[in-house]
Formats: C-alpha cells, structure tokens, sequence
C-alpha cells in the first residue's frame, strides 16, 4: 500500500500540463514544450550571436512593430488584469516585452549571450514576440503545471531577493514539489530551474494567444534552433491546447541525472508501483524535493523522547522526510499529532519486507505514545486486481492478525476495512475528489478511459485519513490534528497530491517519513512476489524454508570461489543477507563488523548466511507466536469503531 504494492497505470515522473481553470479564463491559450536532452550548452556561439543580433537590429529598425502596436503583446496586457494580476504595464510584463521595450529604445546590444539555450529562447520570443520560460530539468521536482496556486508554494525570483509566496488563485508555473518556476502567470520569473553552462537537459515553454498554428510555427523554429546549436542527444516538442492540456510521454530528465520515469535498459526507474535497476537515494530526494533526515534530526528525536533511536534511523533505513521538523516542534510545544499508515490486502500472508514498515510504526507509536489508524485497501484490491468480495475480507482479516502481531497498542490502534468504514470518511473523501481534476488524476496514476470509473475515484480514499475528521470517534471534528505518514521513498507522489489539496480544504499537510526499499531475496534486479516463493522470508514459512531460502536462493556479494573470496572480498552493497541483517540485526557494533569481516574476506558466504538465519529465526517464529495468540475477538476489537486512549 503505501510501500510499491498499489498496481496501477506508471507515472510520468515528469508531466507538462495546463490546469483546467486556464483555460477557463483564457480559452485561446495554447502553449508549446520543447524538450532537449544532453544539449552542449556553449557560453558563446558566434553563429547564433550573430542571428540574435540581426533581429535585435530589425526589430529596432521596423517602426511598424512596436509594443504598443503589437498584437501579441496587447493581448498579454488584456489577458493579465483579467486573472488579477495587478500593476501597470510598464510593470507587469514577460521578459519577452521586457526585451522588446529594451530593443526599441536602442538598448538591445545590452541582452546578454549567457549560454546557447538561452539565446535560443531570448531568439524565439523575438521572433515570434511570444513569452518563453526555459528550465533546467534536473533541477526540477516531478511534474510541471500552469495553474492556480494555493497560496503557500515557495517562491525565489531569478532576480532580486523576492521570496513572497504567490496569492492564493494567482496563475503560476510549479513543479511537483511546489516550488515555483514563474509567478503572476509568465512575467515573474523564479530561480528554481535556471538554466546554466552545465545545463544537459532543458525545456523551452513558448506560450501563445495567436493559435495554434501561430504557435507551431515557434515551436518548429525553436527545434530547429535547438538542433543545430545544442546538438541535443533526443528532441520532443508538444502543443497543449484546451482540447490537449498536458503532454509529458518521454519528458524526463536524463536518468543519470535523475528524475527518469522510464529507465532505459540498465537504469533506474522509481514509480508508486515498479522500482527497478539500482537506486540512488540522494538523486531521487533531490528529485522529490524532500528533505535528508540528518544526524541532527535522529539525536533530537532521541532527546525529546528519552529513547533510543530505532535501527531503521541510525542506519539511514528511512533516510529521507516532508515536514517532520515541523511535526517535531509541535510535539515538543505539546501538540498531538497521529501516525497513518496502511495494507493493501493482496495475499493470505505478508513477507518480511511488509513486516518492515509496522515494526517502525509501532516503535514510533510506543516512543511517541500517539494513536495510529491503518487502513486496509480492500476496496483497491477489488477495483485494480478484481479479486473477490469474499477473498478480500477473508486477507483483510488475515492480514490484520499479522499487523497486530507487531506489537500496536489496542487502547491507541484503530484498523478499519474501506469496504466498512468508508461512509465516516465520505464527506472527506468528496471534498478531496472536488480538488483533483481527472486531468491531475491521469497524469499522476496514468488512469485511461477504459479504467472503471471506480480506479478515477480511489486516490481520495486513500488520502482521506491523512486528515483527522475523518476519524470522529477519535478526534475531535473541531480540532485539526498533524498525522505523520511512514511510506516508501516511491510512493511521495502520491502523497504530494494529499499535501497539495490539504490547504485548499483548511487541513493540515500531513508530514512524511520515507523508507528505503526492501530487497528481493533473489537480488537486486529481482522482485518479492508471492508467486515466487523463494523471492521472499513469508511471516508462515518454517524453519526449514528460511534455512532452506537463505542458504540456496539469497543473492550472494561473495566470491565465486573460497579461495577468491578470500583473496578479494565481498560486496557487502549488493550481498543480501548483509542487506536483510542492516534491516534485523540490532546490535549496531556487531553489524559493522560484519560488514567489514565479509568485505576484507575474512567472514564467508556461508558464514554471514547463517549469521542471518540465527537473526531472522526468532524474530520469525516470535512474530508467528504472538500471531497465534491474536484472536478473532482481538482483530474485532481493533477493527471496531471506538474512542483511542491517548
């Protein structure tokens, strides 16, 4: 659930769209992206200089056009003052009638060559007298809209120390981590995504009130450019229109770089629902945007609670967060806050990478004492996999034995299937769905129009209880309680959809704690299914399968030989029952002496798959005990609609 197992369509890590509401107020927009990947991004060219001058020249000579008498331009001036951006219009303007203001007063051998990319846009939007924004793609952070914004995006401008957060409602341009890329629609550019020498990866966004084929005219010129200057490695272009407002099918950075949705063969590729090729977990929160959880962090967690860090931190397991300095000084002023976190029901038993996520939560529920609600998806299950009613409360009931099984306090834990409690969140989930547009729906989860309606409407659901009315048994429906949301790194664009529409509605934006993966016991490139039954420790498997699993199927770091391995060493990186033991071993000491006794070859491949199974086996067969002391009355009693004490 809320680690990689949702299936569903991919998603483009990296969209172009136009919200609905633009075109509302503008209907004539239209707006082309022009994307180039591994451009040579010279600081002089003097070919293309000599081309950006001969326009500046006839432009400054052509009396016939002017900023007054454009037609381009005039419509911008009409158009700003009716989505209420405010100023006159020597003040509010794009940088493309800002340099045509500079051209008519004789001033146009003062724009700058900075870099090839940027003469071709400062070319194009004198040419075509059309504004253009242009981006660095690996400094940006998932998808890209032009929209209304909510009024608590951070915004820094390219020039100058503004650092206002736009108006709620004010047209601007932002990435999937709310930063935004220009303000008060094209004429407020910001920082984030400027464009350098280093720059591989660009987009160009040529915007037009002339029509499309006006527009495409732009576009094709500025390829053409880009082609000939940049010497780009892969080109694309689209034109967004009221009947085409998004394009995004390849748009990407280079995955080297990060940020790729789809990976070629031998890269990387982080989606809600398909990880695969080895991860790089600083590139993917820069490309999230989210924050390190630092050193710093985990000692002030530790001295406001009195406990021990859990090994998951220490170790960097869960490495990265939105907001959890902001749940931090709350708690310290005394504030309360609640954990979310959920199951998609999908088989009889779970595996020790499900097993993974609520160990944390409940050590973050005993050191935190807060309550926690875990939401079974079985309706998920139904609409995405179309397993039974009847299988489905069968697995939820199964599944929630093994939960409860991790030790979650029955006064502060409320587990709820969808099926049976969705009607106390509905007024919730209908104001989230008012929210999202299926535009926004389709470009996150990649939903089609052959998808049963039901797929369009889950998102919300899942959202829901990031919100604490919707649990009036256990908040109160005035008080706005912070919820703190443990979940794998692929899942923050899920969650980013949650934090954006919260404000909308006057929710809190529930803070995030984000999880490493957890690896297949066949390795790396491999996945934990249960149709693979060696892919994966089960919570039900015996002694004998663990040993068995461990010693003849977990993917080894080790030499090929005794003799080699001793000579060279293993590799503690790739070898998985080194990985499984940073995930189980307590002992902190002990851990890296492992890791240095198998890297300098002194510990065999035998040797730390044993050391594994002597860890795994009473953690295993511990959980398995308290599972079978979970009753049918005790699932009942977590699953019942009750006050928490807390």
């Amino acid at each position: 659930f809320f680690f990689g197992t949702v299936p569903c369509h991919r998603l483009l890590l990296m969209r172009f769209a136009v919200n609905s509401v633009v075109f509302q107020k503008q209907p004539t927009y239209c707006c082309g992206v022009v994307v180039a990947k591994g451009i040579k991004n010279a600081a002089q060219n003097e070919e293309l200089d000599k081309l950006l001058r001969d326009k500046i020249t006839a432009l400054a000579n052509d009396a016939s056009v002017t900023v007054e008498s454009s037609e381009h331009i005039e419509k911008w001036f009409q158009v700003y003052p009716q989505v209420g951006i405010k100023g006159g219009r020597q003040k509010v303007q794009s940088n493309m009638t800002s340099m045509m203001r500079r051209v008519k007063k004789g001033q146009g051998d003062k724009i700058p060559f900075i870099s090839t990319a940027v003469a071709i846009s400062n070319l194009t939007q004198l040419s075509h007298l059309s504004p253009v924004g242009l981006y660095d793609l690996a400094k940006v952070s998932g998808d890209v809209e032009l929209g209304e914004a909510g009024g608590d995006e951070a915004f820094k401008a390219l020039m100058g120390d503004d650092t206002s957060s736009p108006e709620k409602g004010e047209i601007c341009l932002y990435d999937g981590a709310r930063n935004v890329l220009c303000r008060q629609w094209n004429t407020k550019p910001g920082a984030p995504g400027a464009v350098t020498v280093d720059t591989k990866d660009v987009v160009f966004d040529i915007e037009s009130l002339m029509g499309r084929e006006a527009l495409q005219k732009a576009v094709d010129e500025c390829v053409a450019l880009v082609k000939q200057f940049c010497q780009p490695e892969e080109t694309q272009s689209y034109i967004m229109s009221k009947e085409q407002p998004e394009a995004g099918d390849g748009i990407a950075a280079d995955p080297d770089a990060g940020g790729a949705a789809d990976a070629p063969a031998g890269g990387t590729k982080v989606t809600p629902w398909e990880v695969a090729g080895v991860v790089d977990y600083d590139k993917l929160i820069k490309d999230f945007g989210c924050d390190a959880i630092t050193p710093e962090l985990v000692a002030r967690m530790e001295r406001l609670t009195g406990c021990k860090p859990h090994r998951f931190l220490r170790r960097g397991l869960f490495f990265s967060h939105r907001d959890l300095k902001e749940l931090l000084d709350r708690y310290e002023k005394g504030e309360p806050f609640y954990l979310y976190t959920g199951r998609g029901p999908s088989s009889e038993s779970m595996h020790m990478g499900h097993l993974v996520p609520f160990m944390f939560t409940q050590w973050l529920q005993a050191t935190f004492k807060v309550p926690c609600v875990i939401q079974m998806t079985d309706d998920e299950k139904f609409l995405f996999r179309g397993n039974s009613i009847e299988d489905l409360e069968r697995m939820t009931k199964n599944n929630a034995r093994e939960i409860i099984a991790c030790g979650f306090d029955p006064d502060k834990t409320f587990i709820f299937s969808d099926f049976k409690y969705v009607g106390h969140m509905y007024t919730n989930i209908v104001r989230i769905q008012s929210c999202v547009t299926a535009n926004q729906a389709r470009g996150i989860f990649g939903f089609t129009m052959s998808d049963n309606i039901g797929k369009w409407a889950f998102p919300a659901v899942q959202a829901a209880p990031s919100f604490s009315t919707s649990f009036p048994h256990i908040f109160s429906p005035d008080k706005n309680v912070f919820c703190l949301i443990p979940q794998a790194i692929d899942q923050d664009p899920y969650f980013r959809m949650t934090r954006d529409v919260a404000p909308k509605l006057g929710f809190l934006k529930p803070a995030l704690i984000h999880s490493k993966f957890f690896p297949s016991l066949l390795g790396p490139t491999s996945k934990m299914s249960a149709s693979n039954t060696n892919s994966a420790i089960f919570l039900t498997d015996t002694e004998k399968d663990v040993k068995k699993k461990v010693t003849q199927h977990a993917f080894s770091g080790g030499g090929a030989t005794k003799e080699e391995h001793q000579a060279n060493g293993g590799n503690p990186d790739i070898d998985v029952p080194y990985q499984y033991l940073r995930f189980f071993l307590e002992d902190d000491d002990e851990l890296k002496k492992i890791h240095d006794d198998y890297k300098a070859g002194r510990m065999l491949t035998g040797e730390i798959k044993q050391k594994l199974i002597d860890t795994v086996l009473p953690l295993l067969k511990d959980h398995q005990k308290r599972r079978e002391e979970t009753t049918d009355e005790v699932i009942e009693h977590f699953m019942s609609v009750r006050p928490l004490k807390f």
